[in-house]
């Protein structure tokens, strides 16, 4: 049986560091062997951090060219988050009868809510995109709180597919040193602030009972953010823990 020929272009990806570039390897990874799949990515910098504008700019003109070039080549083309919805617009103009798929992260729509020029900017894009929604399948929300959001700016053709992690086996088993039955809660993500760990700390913390503490796992991005956490007594600061 011949297979779907499916084109995924993202701009996440390693060597940058991130929930986002995580799911897009491993979505490749797992399409690679069910469809016939080209991949079309924009790679992060070695120290882990995103790509500078100019990189983005260069990837995003790029691939309008590649979409009008193969426009006849592919059956689905999934764009990997509501930024790349530019893309598709465009693919949509010379490809109308192929099926067309945008991922969807909570920061692709709340990005607008924040202050700043560039907030402003990305909200009047988020809007013009909304008004065009038709031309896309399906968008491919990552939790239900994301659909949820997609329902308040009347989103629609939203399917949750929930993150999964992928299981190794015969992994070490990672034991934080406690006391006795000791209560804890435990956060996992990069320490930066919009992750919310510190907030959790000092705002969540002291309304829970006296013995329940906070252990937290994750690479630290933010020093201020850090410093925070080690301060709080009831936090117990695990650092990068190996998957």
């Amino acid at each position: 049986m011949k297979k779907l020929r499916v084109l995924f272009l993202t701009r996440k990806w390693a060597p940058a560091i991130g929930g986002m570039e995580v799911y897009s390897m491993e979505l490749s990874e797992e399409l690679s062997h069910k469809v016939d799949l080209t991949v079309r990515s924009l790679s992060g910098n070695k120290d882990g951090s995103p790509p500078g504008i100019g990189r983005l700019v260069y990837f995003l003109f790029s691939n309008l060219v590649y979409l009008w070039r193969t426009r006849r080549d592919f059956d689905v083309v999934h764009f990997g988050d509501f930024v790349l919805f530019s893309l598709a617009w465009w693919h949509a103009r010379w490809a109308p009868s192929t099926t067309r798929i945008v991922s969807v992260f909570g920061l692709d729509l709340l990005f607008g809510n924040r202050s700043g020029w560039k907030s402003a900017l990305y909200s009047r894009f988020v809007s013009w995109a909304v008004r065009r929604q038709a031309l896309i399948n399906c968008f491919l929300a990552i939790s239900r709180y994301t659909s949820t959001i997609c329902s308040e700016l009347n989103i629609q053709n939203v399917v949750v597919i929930p993150l999964g992690v992928r299981l190794k086996k015969n992994i070490p088993v990672f034991l934080p040193k406690r006391q006795g039955r000791e209560r804890y809660i435990l956060f996992l993500g990069r320490l930066v602030r919009r992750k919310g760990a510190s907030w959790f700390a000092r705002n969540v913390l002291p309304a829970l009972p006296d013995d329940v503490k906070l252990y937290v796992a994750g690479k630290s991005w933010d020093c201020p953010e850090v410093e925070m956490l080690k301060n709080n007594p009831r936090v117990n600061l695990l650092g990068y823990v190996p998957d």
